[in-house]
């Protein structure tokens, strides 16, 4: 039997949505070695104006992340399925084109910007109705844009309920909607087996003192600044890793605030180290977002996450399912977080409820489910076992 083709499409706009298409491929090469994932930007398709409408996404989180929310509510009013793909065929006509060339047995997006293409390339290049199209939303809770969802898709992933509750809302028949129970994150996150002394020791760290990690996203912040400056400034007894992400002026000014603190600050740009990072820290600062507060679930690293600048409207919900939770608590200002910082170094027991909370909640096989899920579909089809995929024990 020739063996199958996973087609995995992702696009800018952070680097959530590339690390979902690189856990799949991750994932895929360790349950399903036979099969062949590919990955790819479809940000390769686009025409010069839609390349450069993807990047303003990243610009504006660099500039000020209070900017997206007005990009957000555009796109929830405008109907793009329709707008976008009739402006931009030759998008449409490079996407059908790559796709005769590779003949998939399953196309997976983890993007809401081209489902649209997706299914309209597909009719271009002769192929709708005939290669599966599985749709998987990467936005953790719900009130996440409504072009995610296509009705003309065979199917809809969510990680929780939240997720599938706004599909339906959005018209999306339950048949054609599968949950994971959890999240996925790269099996990468639970491959080491050190301790948090030894991880310590491996960064060059002192092995001992509290540690505390923070996180901008792969694009950077600039409200790490602020952040930092309380670290800085507070004199406790603990040491500091910075991630600047992509943003290297941030790096730079960073590096300047941080050369005379009596609190030890190591300072880093985008990194591929991130689980040795966690496995180092006590607690790790960070932006709200799906994938990061996923990686914190499997490392059972207790969270406080950024509420002092604007928070983008899709990932509100984040912040409510961390903190209902228990596995962490919102910055939503300065002078509570240099209370958190103390909570820290005092050992507060605050932070054992969180661990305790983690521990419960911890889910390393989400990403396996889908895996399975994925491919159950390249290789059955999408008629008509696809309209049962929902019922299958993914756990089996």
């Amino acid at each position: 039997m020739k063996n199958k083709r996973i087609y995995v499409l992702y696009a800018p706009g952070g680097n959530g949505h590339k690390s979902a298409a690189q856990t799949i491929l991750e994932t895929m090469k360790r349950r399903h070695p036979s099969c062949e994932t590919l990955i790819e930007d479809a940000y390769g398709f686009g025409a010069p104006f839609l390349r450069f409408s993807l990047r303003i996404y990243d610009s504006l989180l660099k500039l000020d992340p209070s900017y997206v929310k007005y990009g957000y509510w555009l796109l929830s009013a405008m109907n793009t399925d329709e707008s976008l793909t009739a402006r931009f065929p030759e998008t449409v006509r490079a996407m059908a084109n790559r796709l005769r060339e590779l003949q998939p047995s399953l196309i997976v997006s983890v993007h809401s910007a081209i489902n649209a293409f997706v299914v309209a390339a597909l009719k271009q290049a002769g192929l709708f109705g005939k290669i599966p199209f599985v749709i998987v939303c990467t936005d953790l809770t719900g009130n996440f844009l409504r072009s995610w969802v296509h009705p003309q898709a065979d199917l809809m992933v969510s990680f929780l309920d939240e997720g599938k509750q706004q599909m339906q809302q959005f018209g999306i028949p339950n048949r054609k909607i599968a949950v994971l129970g959890g999240p996925i994150v790269n099996p990468r996150f639970s491959d080491a087996q050190r301790t948090q002394q030894e991880a310590r020791a491996e960064l060059g760290l002192d092995p001992h003192k509290r540690t505390l990690l923070l996180m901008s996203g792969g694009v950077g912040i600039r409200s790490l600044l602020s952040l930092t400056d309380q670290v800085v400034s507070s004199g406790l007894p603990l040491q500091a890793i910075i991630c600047c992400g992509r943003n290297q002026r941030l790096q730079n000014e960073i590096e300047r605030r941080v050369q005379r603190s009596t609190v030890p600050c190591r300072v880093l740009g985008f990194t591929d180290q991130v689980p040795l990072l966690m496995d180092a820290a006590d607690v790790m600062v960070s932006k709200p977002g799906p994938g990061v507060i996923s990686e914190a679930l499997v490392k059972e690293l207790p969270l406080l996450l950024d509420a002092t600048c604007a928070v983008m409207p899709q990932e509100q919900g984040n912040i409510d399912y961390v903190v209902e939770s228990g596995i962490g608590k919102r910055i939503d200002n300065l002078a509570s977080f240099r209370r958190q910082l103390r909570a820290l170094v005092e050992g507060s027991r605050e932070l054992d409820t969180m661990r305790w909370n983690l521990k419960r909640m911890r889910k390393t096989e989400s990403a396996q489910h889908l895996a399975r899920l994925l491919m159950h579909i390249a290789q059955g089809g999408i008629s008509p076992n696809l309209q049962r995929l929902p019922q299958v024990d993914l756990a089996g």
